[in-house]
């Protein structure tokens, strides 16, 4: 699942757009773009609204503020996107 999501992420940035394209939950999206980040694969380069110091408060979720935030992956992501996977 890895891999989809960063061939995901190399057509769009937008956590809507990625969870269309896989047929994901916006927030599975966002757990796993987290994930990837955690992991070095891809940096969050713009916060908006609670995002940029999250709380945990939830308002995000019922849409009373904009939570939009941009992730691009690393280089170390793109290395990985570019491997030719093994056949045996």
């Amino acid at each position: 699942m890895i891999r989809e999501l960063l061939e995901a992420m190399a057509a769009s940035s937008s956590i809507d757009d990625i969870s269309r394209r896989l047929e994901l939950d916006p927030d599975d999206v966002r757990q796993r773009l987290l994930f990837l980040e955690v992991k070095g694969l891809v940096q969050k380069v713009e916060a908006v609204g609670c995002w940029r110091a999250c709380a945990g408060c939830g308002c995000c979720k019922d849409g009373r503020v904009d939570a939009t935030v941009v992730y691009e992956m690393t280089d170390r992501g793109r290395r990985m996107l570019d491997r030719v996977p093994v056949e045996r």
